[in-house]
């Protein structure tokens, strides 16, 4: 395996050499004057482009949260810190601190073979075989093609009502050609999730929500946060999805993509389908960042960053082990795992200031980047700017 020969981002004083959420002490109260200015900020772009945003922050400011914009349209109902926002692919980070638990309790090698693993069945013409490593997986160096790429997916996601479980998922991409040589580069893929989403669940024998919530969410205290298949039917304050795509929307105004939203979120299983209030989001990244959860070796492992390969620009610049480097994108040192969908969400610690923050977004665009992004971009800025001081 080809890794980067990074400098660690924060000179560590006994705390492993990997980038950490200092331990919990004091902090002084909010900063009012940056809290002020947030506040604005998102008030100013949900008026202007009639959008709705969540942010919230964890640092030596304090814990709060922002919301401005309605979570339901129909009923005028305003976003607050208690609905529950998607989180996309930062359910990546979930889905590899899970490996990394099996990885520390001796169940799972990182440099082992897939095959050890996962039946023979499931691998049977899958590119790369059963001979890639899980550490490949986990930091997109299988270079496995992405099943969300595929015409198949797109026909199912806009056209099926039927479940397309993991294996399905996998399926999509049997007898395709790798994206190119395994361990040199990062070729970010839901494909490679959705197979370490098959390994937890051969190696526990049990549905792989079950030992995330069981190994991860629960010891970080989480147990409102909702994923995969255990709790459906359960009431719950969950925010609207709106979408301007023109896919969903036959005039460019926000369409309710709310079902499109949770069909993703309930079969998109270890790429996605983390679901929680805004808060809930920034305590995941901080308890896996923290000394407790993971051992010393895997929060290090996290930290050894894969190129990403050329040509992937709207994606930061490394990725790690369920973890990106996110420098590029903030301007200054930072990680965690951006998110999109129907919309966007993006978390975040900066360890120069010790701020962790989500930020949320419940109308878009995408697929296609468009002016919705854009603001969301400049929103993330002025978060960052704001944050800094």
């Amino acid at each position: 395996m080809q890794a980067l020969a990074i400098t660690p981002l924060l000179p560590l004083a006994g705390c492993d050499g990997d980038v950490t959420v200092n331990a919990a002490t004091p902090s002084p109260p909010a900063l009012p004057a940056a809290r002020a200015a947030v506040r604005e900020l998102l008030q100013s772009v949900s008026h202007r482009h009639d959008l709705a945003f969540v942010l919230a922050v964890a640092g030596p400011g304090g814990e709060w949260v922002e919301a401005s914009g309605l979570a339901d349209r129909a009923r005028g109902e305003a976003l607050s810190a208690g609905h529950f926002v998607q989180g996309y692919s930062i359910t990546k980070l979930l889905t590899a601190s899970a490996v990394l638990r099996l990885v520390d309790q001796g169940r799972v090698a990182l440099d082992a073979p897939i095959a050890l693993y996962l039946a023979p069945a499931l691998l049977d013409g899958r590119p790369g075989g059963g001979a890639t490593p899980v550490r490949a997986l986990l930091d997109h160096s299988a270079a496995i093609p992405n099943f969300s790429d595929t015409e198949a997916y797109d026909a199912w996601l806009l056209g099926s009502d039927a479940e397309l479980p993991l294996q399905a998922q996998v399926q999509l991409v049997q007898g395709a050609p790798l994206l190119g040589p395994q361990g040199q580069s990062a070729y970010y893929s839901n494909t490679h999730y959705a197979l370490l989403a098959l390994l937890i669940e051969a190696v526990t024998g049990d549905l792989h929500e079950r030992f995330v919530r069981a190994e991860v969410l629960l010891p970080l205290g989480l147990s409102e946060c909702r994923y995969g298949r255990e709790r459906s039917g359960e009431a719950y304050p969950q925010a609207r999805y709106y979408s301007t795509n023109s896919l969903i929307s036959k005039d460019g105004k926000p369409v309710d993509a709310s079902a499109l939203t949770h069909k993703i979120m309930r079969n998109e299983l270890g790429s996605g389908g983390l679901e929680a209030p805004a808060p809930a989001f920034v305590r995941l990244l901080q308890g896996v960042l923290r000394p407790g959860l993971l051992s010393a070796e895997s929060r290090i492992a996290m930290q050894r960053w894969q190129p990403l390969q050329a040509g992937m620009a709207s994606i930061p610049e490394f990725y790690g082990l369920g973890l990106m480097r996110l420098d590029h994108d903030l301007g200054q040192r930072a990680v965690g795992h951006p998110g999109s969908g129907v919309a966007w969400s993006y978390l975040a610690h900066l360890p120069d200031s010790q701020q962790t923050f989500f930020l949320a977004t419940t109308t878009g665009d995408a697929p296609a980047d468009g002016p919705l992004y854009d603001n969301f971009q400049a929103v993330r800025a002025g978060v960052v700017r704001l944050l800094a001081g």
